[in-house]
């Protein structure tokens, strides 16, 4: 599996990987019999690895490093974007919500809100299910 470190500590040997399936993060620790010093990882580094289920953690395990620093952003990015989500999901009202326009185009998911049906335009035919 290919992912990203998000944030590492090299000095406890540990990570913090955002995976390419999307799902939990994955956590990269000491592994038994490696060389202290083989990996250092950085934030934005392109990592390949195993992942290895620990109960109901993800452990990234034989991690090397294929591309340094190739996403230097994308901790921040993740970020700013779970801040943005939080501020539309803590809107109560929709007086309260932001428009779209008010808010980063980043893949953010807005709810939806529920809305009269829109009609076709009067002399234009609508088509019928098969």
């Amino acid at each position: 599996m290919f992912g990203v470190v998000l944030w590492s500590d090299n000095t406890e040997m540990k990570a913090v990987v955002w995976c390419e399936d999307q799902g939990e993060l994955a956590f990269l620790g000491p592994e038994p019999g490696s060389d202290a010093g083989a990996n250092t990882f950085e934030s934005g580094d392109l990592v390949q690895f195993e992942l290895e289920m620990d109960g109901a953690i993800r452990r990234v395990r034989g991690a090397v490093i294929v591309a340094e620093a190739q996403f230097p952003t994308l901790a921040r990015s993740l970020l700013e974007v779970g801040n943005d989500a939080e501020v539309i999901a803590n809107a109560g009202s929709d007086e309260e919500r932001p428009d779209a326009g008010d808010v980063r185009r980043k893949g953010i998911v807005l709810p939806f809100i529920r809305r009269r049906p829109v009609q076709p335009p009067v002399g234009t035919a609508q088509r019928s299910a098969v």
